[in-house]
């Protein structure tokens, strides 16, 4: 990843929204290199910034305690070794096994990010949204086939309301291995969908999840955490062509 002009500020907070259900929220395994923190990595937690660590969200599933690992950090700190001086802004705001109904006006994650993103960005730059979802919609052929449309609501919807018409919208891929899952056996509609809207929406970017594995849960649904710490750094990556784009 190499750019020519400077795209993130050094002097005012660069911050990215993070939007979708479990995969971004992180199910991650989290070990000791995953909590080492950066005070050039800021989340946005309880109203105020902190340095960013592992959860980035709080975590309190009993089953699986030592979860909780996103891809947040990942995309940060790839982000850094382009622009070191220029610090970056998590704002978390993902929830796991929402919908995407869930994400369109009115609905009550969409509610939330859109508070939350005016209150953290308030004095900063809403610099992208980073948005993995659509597993919960691939059960179903007819709410597999509605998704694209849905989404393109929820793209224009966060556009016009947290006032930024030219915001990138980088979407991942939702992990390969779903097609061997049976409970969401229409998860190649939704993907077609994702690569479809960012075909033919500007300043979008899709991010492939080829090569990605299931490695700590393998429910084939769930990325593990080093699949996660690669699918950051494939975000950061996408981010930058994007923006570029949107400047040039």
């Amino acid at each position: 990843m190499s750019v020519d002009s400077e795209i993130l500020s050094s002097s005012s907070k660069n911050c990215f929204l993070l939007l979708g259900q479990s995969n971004m929220y992180g199910c991650g395994t989290i070990d000791r290199e995953a909590l080492n923190t950066d005070d050039r990595i800021q989340v946005y937690r309880d109203g105020k910034w902190e340095t960013a660590r592992q959860p980035l969200q709080k975590w309190d599933c009993k089953i699986y305690p030592e979860g909780g690992g996103s891809m947040g950090i990942s995309f940060a700190r790839r982000l850094l070794q382009e622009f070191p001086k220029a610090p970056i802004n998590l704002v978390p705001c993902a929830l796991g096994g929402s919908p995407i109904e869930q994400w369109l006006p009115g609905g009550q994650c969409y509610q939330n990010a859109t508070t939350i993103a005016k209150e953290a960005v308030c004095k900063g730059e809403l610099r992208a949204i980073l948005w993995h979802q659509g597993e919960s919609n691939s059960s179903e052929e007819d709410n597999a086939k509605k998704y694209f449309f849905n989404f393109k609501e929820v793209v224009e919807s966060f556009r016009k309301d947290l006032n930024s018409e030219n915001l990138p919208f980088i979407v991942g891929q939702l992990g390969e291995f779903m097609k061997d899952n049976h409970d969401f056996k229409y998860s190649h509609i939704v993907n077609e969908a994702l690569r479809k809207a960012c075909h033919q929406f500007p300043r979008m970017g899709f991010v492939s999840s080829e090569g990605l594995i299931d490695e700590d849960r393998n429910d084939k649904l769930h990325f593990g955490m080093k699949s996660l710490n690669e699918y950051g750094r494939r975000y950061a990556e996408k981010f930058v062509q994007c923006y570029m784009a949107t400047v040039s």
